[in-house]
């Protein structure tokens, strides 16, 4: 991530229809306007970032449309700001002295916080003109903008702190099971996942091929040494991984940056990969319509995005406030990419049922499990998607006296009326 640098503000512009010469009924398409974001110091991971939000259209009717901010909130700040006013000195900070403690009355608008509302300002904005993202890094908590950031952990903190419904478009989960080799089941657990990390370090290949490192994910792995309970003694055992929950947009995070083991250092690699068009699963099929590049070293990095367009279906170069078309167009000619740089990507799935749950995604821990393995359960999480249950009524302590209460209540009178009436 190099520092802010100056750069023209060259934004892909309108192409309106015309007519090719030699073809009097062929037209050029229009294309819509495309702008860029400013560099705060060490921003691109996250103008990187929001311009393949901004170009997810998926989540944008999915952000709180309104702000959370009540109205007494608001009361609150403009009193403050009222009686910074009446002050002598306020000071550029906008904030005073208390008169009867001695804390600082903060006046800033309580709403530049939620990320949302900022979010949707922003995608907004970038429809019209360049913009500048002082208050995205607020409202996410970014304060020193002059830090290197990688891009994957900014996608994820985003998503952690957006609205639930909104992340969930980014949303998958894996479901892991070990089985011995009588098929006793010993361990079986299902975890969420926002991106899925693919090491590049795994084959010996020169070029890394991204389809079949997909492919491995669910390929079945075999284990040594594991007990079961069920055999009563260590026997050997297959892991295997399967997508019980299909992300809407599936993220791939390519693993350039990793620890040498002889140095203990981080170290980045800059191996080509084949970067597939399309990628399938279980009959589910990906488009690719996003990528997050990264050049330079850990410590004198930049990054950039490469997107392609819903409107015009042409691929578009992010760089800050710089935005221009690709000279060669991504797969005009073939249905791979070479890339040396590119570190995320972004595919979006060609049907709308993608985030359908199976029946069974509960964990299910057996005893041979090791007692540090980690375990999301997805059914207890607010934010991951559930079924819908059929309506039932739970008999309670409360309602179970009351129901006692009045069967006593029906037996006094069957006796007592009788020996009223005689």
């Amino acid at each position: 991530m190099s520092s802010s640098r100056k750069r023209p503000n060259n934004e892909a512009g309108v192409v309106k229809w015309k007519k090719r010469k030699g073809n009097k009924d062929a037209v050029t398409p229009t294309q819509t306007h495309h702008y860029g974001l400013h560099n705060q110091g060490a921003t691109c991971y996250l103008n990187s970032v929001l311009q393949v939000l901004s170009m997810t259209t998926e989540i944008h009717h999915r952000l709180e449309p309104k702000s959370q901010t009540t109205s007494r909130e608001l009361i609150v700040v403009f009193k403050k700001l009222k009686k910074t006013c009446q002050t002598k000195n306020t000071g550029e900070s906008l904030a005073i002295e208390n008169a009867n403690t001695s804390e600082s009355c903060d006046i800033r608008d309580p709403r530049a916080k939620e990320p949302d509302l900022q979010l949707r300002k922003i995608f907004e904005g970038l429809k019209e003109a360049t913009c500048r993202t002082e208050t995205i890094t607020a409202a996410f908590g970014i304060q020193n903008v002059y830090e290197q950031r990688d891009a994957a952990e900014c996608l994820e903190m985003i998503l952690r702190e957006i609205s639930p419904e909104a992340s969930k478009v980014f949303q998958g989960a894996l479901r892991e099971t070990t089985k011995c080799s009588k098929g006793h089941k010993l361990i079986e657990e299902t975890n969420e996942f926002w991106t899925l990390p693919l090491p590049l370090n795994d084959t010996n290949d020169s070029t890394y091929s991204v389809e079949s490192g997909f492919k491995r994910i669910f390929q079945s792995k075999p284990l040594k040494g594991v007990y079961c309970n069920d055999c009563g003694e260590t026997t050997e055992a297959t892991s295997g991984c399967e997508m019980v929950v299909f992300p809407q947009i599936l993220t791939l995070l390519l693993k350039k940056f990793d620890i040498d083991n002889t140095t203990r250092r981080h170290s980045k690699t800059n191996r080509r990969v084949h970067v597939p068009r399309a990628l399938e699963t279980k009959d589910k099929k990906y488009e690719l319509y996003a990528l997050v590049n990264h050049v330079g070293s850990l410590r004198g990095g930049h990054y950039t995005a490469t997107i392609r367009s819903n409107e015009d279906k042409t691929w578009y170069r992010f760089d800050d406030t710089r935005v221009s078309k690709v000279k060669e167009q991504l797969f005009a000619e073939t249905g791979t990419y070479n890339s040396s740089t590119a570190y995320l990507l972004v595919y979006r799935a060609k049907h709308d049922d993608t985030n359908q749950i199976p029946p069974q995604t509960q964990n299910t821990r057996h005893s041979s499990q090791h007692p540090d393995s980690t375990t999301v359960e997805i059914e207890n999480d607010e934010s991951s998607p559930k079924l819908c249950k059929s309506p039932t009524c739970k008999m309670t302590p409360f309602w179970i006296s009351l129901i006692v209460i009045a069967c006593v209540i029906v037996a006094i009178l069957i006796v007592a009326l009788p020996i009223i009436y005689r």
